[in-house]
């Protein structure tokens, strides 16, 4: 036996059939997440371009929020306006709008946009 089979036994289980469940690498396959080289999101998944995160930050007034826009689609082939909103650190509120189409719903997202910039809100710098 080498020292890999004194550390890990097989099992034999009740039918009589060895087991070498816990023999594996570190990782199982060349397509794990963990795997060395993974660089991004997988094939065929995209970030959301209708995208848009802005903050209005004031210390006079002690006043740190954030106001996120987003178009997604829905199972349904409509588009959803996701606004989500609240204190910087904190998960904050968020509600959603359905629209027909994502033309419609990217237009309700700049319109959003200009008033909230309006507001004193400016686009996040990443």
């Amino acid at each position: 036996m080498s020292a890999l089979d004194t550390a890990h036994p097989p099992s034999i289980f009740s039918d009589g059939t060895i087991s070498d469940v816990n023999r594996s690498p570190l990782i199982d396959s060349a397509n794990a997440l963990d795997a060395a080289g993974f660089s991004g999101p997988a094939i065929g998944m995209s970030t959301n371009p209708h995208l848009c995160c802005l903050k209005r930050i004031d210390p006079a007034r002690n006043m740190a929020r954030y106001y996120t826009l987003s178009v997604e689609p829905t199972l349904f082939g409509d588009a959803a306006l996701v606004r989500q909103w609240g204190r910087i650190g904190t998960r904050g509120q968020f509600k959603i709008n359905l629209f027909d189409t994502t033309g419609a719903a990217e237009t309700a997202l700049q319109r959003l946009r200009k008033i909230k910039e309006k507001r004193g809100y400016h686009p996040e710098m990443s």
